[in-house]
């Protein structure tokens, strides 16, 4: 008669793996594959690396995963390229209630990018209320760390208001 093994293994208390064997073998224990738990910067990169199609098949969806994983840990510039990917509506539906999140969580950590892209929200009313005041203060912002684009946005937009 054959004999029947079973193992049950508690894995972080909640999941219950089940590996039975009807062979005369002891079952073998599971495997896991060691990753390597990247930076916030690293993951950006990689997000970048499918953004861009560098060394991996272009996939604008992937770039935002990646983007997210970073974003989510606080990370400017991903927060910055995340905001992107949502105003302009690559790999993700367009929202533009998102980019302004995303756009603002990099702008308020002094990320000039991302504050010239938030006044320019501000400005058009896009995601968010129209609003002159939070446009100016915004491209200020950018444009007091030498960011051009900024300065040019808010001296035509000065000039529009007088």
């Amino acid at each position: 008669m054959k004999k029947f093994f079973c193992i049950t293994i508690a894995l972080l208390s909640s999941v219950i793996l089940i590996a039975c064997s009807d062979n005369e073998e002891a079952p073998q224990p599971p495997t896991f594959e060691i990753v390597e738990i990247e930076s916030p910067a690293e993951l950006n990169s990689r997000g970048a690396m499918y953004f861009r199609g560098d060394g991996v098949e272009q996939s604008d969806e992937l770039a935002v995963y990646w983007y997210r994983q970073a974003a989510e840990q606080g990370y400017a510039l991903a927060q910055d390229n995340l905001g992107w990917m949502y105003g302009t509506g690559t790999g993700v539906p367009r929202d533009d209630t998102q980019a302004v999140y995303w756009f603002r969580q990099a702008a308020e950590q002094g990320f000039a990018n991302a504050q010239n892209n938030l006044a320019s929200m501000y400005q058009f009313g896009l995601g968010i209320e129209q609003d002159y005041e939070q446009a100016i203060h915004w491209y200020r912002q950018a444009g007091a760390q030498d960011h051009e684009s900024a300065r040019e946005s808010l001296r035509l937009l000065l000039q529009q208001q007088d």
